[in-house]
């Protein structure tokens, strides 16, 4: 199993998850290391049908760590957007690399009141 597999499920066990998220997780890292790899192995994609994938703990299924990692990579975008809007917007790579990467260390933004 590649190490950074195993470093993001272990990520996972902290506190920042809820208590059946963390024992769902050390169960993939004690008794089922292919499907931890299939949970931890990539980061969910947005695709032509938006946020899609299988239901689960990790970080390609679709669970609500995942969705509010991308619903705050958004707000990021909107906030940035429309703080600078005399200049072009940023560009996704750019507000995806700014996103937290633990769920509860996820800043609050909301949009100016403009």
């Amino acid at each position: 199993m590649k190490e950074n597999i195993l470093e993001k499920a272990t990520s996972w066990l902290s506190d920042s998850y809820d208590v059946e998220t963390r024992t769902k997780v050390q169960h993939l890292i004690d008794h089922a290391p292919k499907e931890l790899e299939e949970c931890f192995g990539r980061d969910l994609e947005f695709g032509t049908g938006g946020l899609r994938g299988i239901m689960g703990v990790g970080t390609n299924r679709m669970n609500e760590y995942t969705v509010a990692m991308a619903t705050q990579g958004l707000a990021n975008y909107l906030n940035i957007c429309f703080k600078a809007k005399k200049s072009a917007p940023p560009s996704p790579t750019t507000v995806a690399t700014t996103a937290p990467s633990s769920p509860k260390s996820l800043p609050t933004y909301c949009l100016p009141t403009e």
